[in-house]
């Protein structure tokens, strides 16, 4: 009976169940790097995730795939022409299903725990991209999430791109700051607006905490690049206020 119990023990522990159809698992991710983690989604599932490896490696917008196509040398015709203010952006998914609905439920459902599995995708690739174990690769000074207005922080009750920054700081282990910027316009939700009224709603819409240190290179970190108008908006409050590069990490772009 006791062994019975032990054993019963022992596979409730040791359950891990598919974020997405609650399938039984236990499995890695990864095995070639220091990237290795353990995932939250059964293999069925992951399959379903479209990674963005053909993109902008300056704006991360998805590229049509190529025969000829170097992640390095991948720079779209808009960034040809105007180039961004940050250096590069980095994102792990293209914004469709499945990624789309963790997002969502992430950000309006309350699914907190959604925060460290989407993490953990994003640590593999910065990694991968960055290679931080090479001693002379440049690394941020800090992580610094998107802010949102303390009013729709207060509503939701928690900010979405802080938990995520919070998960990634742990794995990679940078600082995370917090305190840097905020957001002192309470503005319409930017997923309601088009790409020119994004633009305009976001004008003087952060600020930098001038009790805050001024870091020299920042990873700035939100949920879902769309058209990447606010992180223009932080990235430009950042470098006029001091910073040197800023460096644009999210789960997802959207097209």
């Amino acid at each position: 009976m006791l062994f019975n119990k032990l054993k019963n023990w022992l596979k409730t522990r040791l359950r891990n169940d598919c974020l997405l159809c609650g399938a039984d698992i236990l499995e890695y991710y990864g095995s070639e790097s220091s990237a290795d983690v353990v995932v939250d989604f059964c293999a069925q599932c992951r399959n379903q995730f479209t990674a963005n490896l053909y993109c902008c490696t300056t704006c991360s917008i998805p590229l049509k795939e190529t025969g000829n196509n170097h992640y390095t040398e991948l720079i779209c015709g808009h960034c040809q022409k105007q180039m961004p203010l940050w250096t590069m952006a980095l994102t792990s998914f293209t914004y469709e299903y499945p990624v789309d609905r963790l997002l969502i439920a992430l950000k309006y459902q309350r699914r907190i725990d959604y925060a460290k599995s989407l993490a953990l995708f994003l640590k593999r690739d910065v990694e991968l991209v960055y290679d931080f174990d090479n001693a002379s690769a440049a690394k941020p000074d800090c992580i610094v999430p998107v802010p949102l207005h303390v009013i729709r922080e207060s509503f939701r009750g928690y900010n979405q791109a802080t938990l995520l920054a919070h998960e990634l700081s742990k794995e990679l282990k940078l600082p995370l700051n917090n305190r840097l910027i905020s957001r002192k316009r309470h503005t319409p939700q930017q997923s309601r607006l088009s790409k020119k009224q994004r633009a305009k709603n976001l004008r003087h819409a952060f600020e930098v905490n001038a009790q805050e240190p001024i870091p020299q290179y920042v990873a700035l970190l939100d949920d879902v690049m769309t058209t990447g108008s606010t992180a223009h908006a932080v990235t430009k409050t950042l470098l006029d206020a001091g910073v040197k590069r800023v460096d644009v990490w999210c789960i997802a772009r959207a097209e």
